[in-house]
């Protein structure tokens, strides 16, 4: 699923396909910054501040707010994936 694309954000940003060794999961599905990098849901529940500071340093032009705001929407999405309880 893609939360943003190039043409109308600086950020290409989706929910990428696990490793093909891997189950995915609610920690192991990952935010894919497109040229970038990615991180797991399990990494930006844990300190999102933490991701959005790494990928600033490399992209200070980025929109970091508009790109926060796409990290929500993929945990919200794999929230709803993966309930908690489950």
């Amino acid at each position: 699923m893609s939360y943003s694309r190039w043409g109308s954000s600086y950020w290409y940003t989706f929910w990428c396909a696990s490793l093909k060794e891997e189950t995915e999961n609610r920690d192991n599905a990952r935010f894919e910054i497109c040229g970038v990098i990615s991180f797991t849901a399990k990494e930006l529940r844990s300190d999102m501040d933490a991701c959005l500071e790494k990928v600033s340093r490399e992209h200070p032009d980025g929109d970091i707010k508009e790109l926060q705001g796409y990290m929500e929407e993929f945990l919200s999405d794999v929230d709803e994936e993966y309930p908690e309880n489950q």
